[in-house]
């Protein structure tokens, strides 16, 4: 799911379509106990492992998210500790750094962000690594919906795409995530209509820059309309096991998603588009803080903060899902994959303390650990598997 408050905020406003989604969303289906959920996680990756035994596959690009230059927290954050996580992306074997905007800052001329957006994207170049853009919707600047948000869309990917001429854009991300934010349902075709005016407006500017989009296993009409625009070159999907939708938990439902991805990995390869993993970690439900302070309504009796990736108890499994991960992108002959969540590169946070990505209190953690060049075991797995992809051999 799309990081920090982005997501979260757009959930949030859902709550006053209606009381049955309010329902929905403050009280989703959870894991019985977390010991329960390891073993479901497990037993999920088994079931990756066993679809792609005896496949050779071939070598991935590897890519990290620079979480601290998110579009709506990127103007907190100090300088040094952007380049400095940059740095650390690619001591990890980081082949491509992804940098998930905000359309606010380039039509609305916000100097600063741009200013912060220059330095570290020219820093990411001067350290010889790819640059891919992935923006979303930020619900705060919007009242109009889909129809305010369009021509400010296009005007920012316009401007992103001139101005750094990244390797890759990502112009659709998640439907289902972005029709929250923008408080509507907007069909398959409007957003396969979208997508092709975004790919002309970047390719007008930004010739070699690659088009993307990135789809959810469970979103399949929006697949079959973008797999038919011509100038979408790579489809990725969004792999975290989280079953049929965003908010519950299904026990099987990273094996419901590889069924689900195999269909679709066969009619995009069918309509010549190439692969990729655009985003993957395990399922999280750290949107439900923001969700359940801005509605007021008391959390619910299940605890989803016991899930949280910062969470330390989840090292080992967070391990196992990148290395798993990996090998099926590889195996299914993927041109990358990109692990979703780095912060874990950096810290875990102890028992007692917030351990929520959208909280204030593990980001300003986070930043802090960059500063300090600490490193986790999530560092060193990722850096294993490039290492060992590059050799050729499967870790």
């Amino acid at each position: 799911m799309q990081f920090g408050q982005v997501a979260t905020i757009g959930a949030i406003l859902l709550i006053v379509a209606g009381t049955a989604m309010a329902d929905q969303l403050l009280n989703p289906k959870m894991p019985p106990s977390p010991e329960a959920y390891i073993a479901d996680q497990n037993a999920g990756l088994d079931a990756v492992e066993a679809s792609i035994a005896g496949l050779e596959g071939k070598k991935l690009l590897f890519a990290g998210v620079l979480h601290l230059a998110h579009g709506q927290i990127i103007a907190k954050m100090p300088l040094d500790v952007l380049i400095a996580y940059a740095d650390a992306l690619r001591e990890a074997g980081v082949e491509r750094v992804d940098i998930y905007t905000t359309q606010s800052a380039w039509p609305d001329k916000i100097p600063a962000d741009i200013a912060k957006y220059d330095a570290v994207i020219a820093h990411i170049r001067q350290i010889g690594l790819k640059l891919g853009f992935d923006p979303t919707a930020d619900p705060r600047t919007l009242k109009g919906g889909y129809a305010q948000w369009k021509p400010w869309a296009i005007a920012a990917y316009t401007e992103m795409a001139r101005r750094y001429q990244p390797e890759k854009f990502s112009v659709m991300h998640e439907p289902t995530a972005m029709d929250m934010s923008l408080r509507e349902k907007v069909s398959p075709a409007t957003w396969a209509a979208f997508a092709t005016q975004a790919c002309a407006a970047i390719a007008a500017v930004s010739p070699h820059t690659v088009c993307t989009v990135a789809i959810l296993p469970f979103e399949r009409a929006e697949f079959d309309a973008l797999i038919k625009v011509p100038a979408i070159k790579s489809i990725g999907f969004d792999i975290f096991g989280d079953g049929h939708d965003l908010i519950n938990y299904d026990s099987s439902g990273l094996r419901h998603q590889i069924d689900e991805l195999a269909s679709m990995i066969k009619a995009a390869r069918a309509a010549g588009k190439s692969l990729h993993i655009a985003e993957t970690g395990r399922q999280i439900w750290d949107f439900m803080d923001l969700m359940t302070a801005a509605s007021g309504a008391e959390k619910s009796h299940q605890s989803y903060q016991d899930y949280n990736i910062g969470d330390p108890r989840y090292i080992d499994l967070d391990e196992r899902w990148f290395e798993t991960m990996a090998h099926y992108a590889a195996a299914h002959e993927f041109d990358s994959i990109m692990l979703f969540r780095t912060t874990t590169f950096f810290t875990y946070s102890p028992a007692g303390t917030n351990t929520s990505l959208v909280s204030a209190g593990y980001i300003r953690a986070v930043a802090e650990a960059v500063t300090a060049h600490k490193r986790t075991g999530m560092f060193d797995t990722y850096r294993r598997v490039v290492h060992s992809h590059m050799r050729g051999v499967k870790s």
